[in-house]
């Protein structure tokens, strides 16, 4: 069988959508695993062990742009099947377009033209995101068996002398699921204490967090505290996270990254639950305050005052890091 997967647009989503491609492996090991996802995922989505292709969708968030969709349809190779893993409609256009036979994806978006299964999705039976995608193996004549993601760094290229850890205070998704920068420069400064060198990891939104943490460390200790925020590319930053003693990151792309490498991990939640997109992982730690308003889903915080966060104190992650490393 050769299968086409449309990816998750969030780097955290497409590390757990992993588990349904190992599945189908696991049970058929001779299915090739083509995924089409956006071109800026391409790092991550190489690393994925059972991914066997990748090709860069030039649609983004947009529109339905839907005579370019269809131009780009036609020039894909042939396919078996499809999976649709996010649940929009235009998702679900291409390998319509295509002529892919088997189209499979959850019910959304008024999709009953495009898919040629569509299981309704019960998410009080699925709570876990990893679930739902691996629930999506029946349609294509597998079972749902869940192992944990796995991906496979490459050499770092950019070189870090001795063991390190990493500290990514980034989320994509909204200020709500980062911690404070403030308290990442505690946890900074007790590894650094102990003799580790820190390395602080994010993308061009993270650049002031990671220069507030770097700056607020004594001189005597700055010359092993390495900032790449805004310097390091995807690739890069996977690769270094893949060669990590351990990292510590908010709940998101990255700590699934993290988690799929099976470095020791401490993952940081607050407006989000580990009942739903927990790190994947054996060698993971979560730490959750869990206040009254918790989890709320929200991109920022709609009472003001970010408790989840805010009442997190560096301890308990520093002591949820001894565990793990």
């Amino acid at each position: 069988m050769r299968l086409l997967a449309i990816t998750p647009n969030w780097l955290g989503d497409m590390v757990m959508s992993a588990a349904l491609f190992q599945s189908i492996k696991a049970q058929a090991p001779a299915v090739e695993i083509t995924a089409l996802g956006p071109a800026f995922a391409r790092p991550l989505l190489e690393r994925l062990d059972a991914v066997d292709r990748v090709i860069d969708s030039p649609f983004g968030h947009g529109g339905l742009n839907y005579l370019k969709r269809r131009q780009f349809a036609r020039t894909l190779p042939a396919f078996d099947a499809a999976v649709v893993l996010p649940n929009s409609f235009k998702s679900a256009l291409i390998p319509w377009m295509a002529g892919i036979p088997t189209r499979v994806g959850w019910l959304g978006e008024q999709r009953y033209g495009v898919l040629t299964a569509r299981p309704k999705l019960n998410k009080a039976e699925f709570p876990r995101m990893v679930d739902r995608y691996l629930e999506l193996a029946r349609p294509l004549g597998f079972q749902p068996t869940f192992a944990e993601p796995r991906m496979t760094a490459g050499t770092a290229q950019l070189s870090i002398a001795g063991d390190y850890v990493v500290l990514a205070p980034g989320a994509a998704f909204g200020s709500a699921k980062r911690w404070p920068a403030d308290r990442y420069a505690q946890v900074a400064l007790n590894l650094l204490a102990q003799g580790n060198h820190v390395l602080l990891i994010g993308g061009p939104g993270e650049v002031d967090d990671c220069a507030q943490i770097a700056n607020a460390q004594p001189p005597a200790y700055r010359d092993r505290i390495t900032n790449l925020a805004g310097q390091a590319s995807l690739g890069e930053s996977l690769d270094l996270i893949g060669a990590a003693g351990a990292v510590v990151a908010n709940d998101s792309g990255l700590m699934h990254v993290a988690a799929a490498m099976g470095v020791p991990l401490v993952g940081i939640f607050g407006p989000t639950s580990p009942d739903h997109t927990p790190p994947l992982s054996a060698k993971a730690q979560v730490v959750w305050s869990k206040p009254a308003c918790a989890p709320c889903f929200k991109r920022v915080c709609p009472l003001k005052h970010h408790q989840c966060m805010n009442e997190l104190a560096p301890g308990l992650v520093v002591d949820a890091l001894r565990q793990v490393s």
